[in-house]
């Protein structure tokens, strides 16, 4: 079960690397300075034809709207998989409930 578990954690992690406004507030708690706010754009380069590159870019900015600091892949990717880990327990606990209460009926 820890195994699906830590599946279902670096899955999640690593698809929703763009996450949305409920996964990368913690990623601006935890990664951001304070005073400072997260925002996450999009690269998209074609250097060659037929090629796309799709870069994600956090970078945080001050509230002059300067950038302050830009974040490392691997420090959101960690946040975001503690995130699914986490999750992922509410969602065994969801679960166990659930069954609890059909149980009991």
């Amino acid at each position: 079960m820890q195994l699906v578990h830590a599946f279902f954690a670096l899955t999640g992690a690593s698809i929703d690397q763009t996450g949305n406004f409920i996964y990368n507030t913690p990623v601006e708690i935890c990664l951001c300075e304070n005073g400072t706010t997260l925002n996450r754009d999009e690269n998209i380069l074609n250097p060659l034809p037929g090629t796309t590159y799709i870069e994600q870019d956090f970078t945080c900015f001050d509230k002059m709207g300067n950038p302050a600091k830009q974040l490392n892949l691997f420090a959101i990717l960690g946040v975001l998989f503690i995130e699914y880990i986490l999750l992922g327990y509410l969602l065994i606990a969801l679960r166990s409930t659930i069954w609890k209460f059909k149980g009991n009926t």
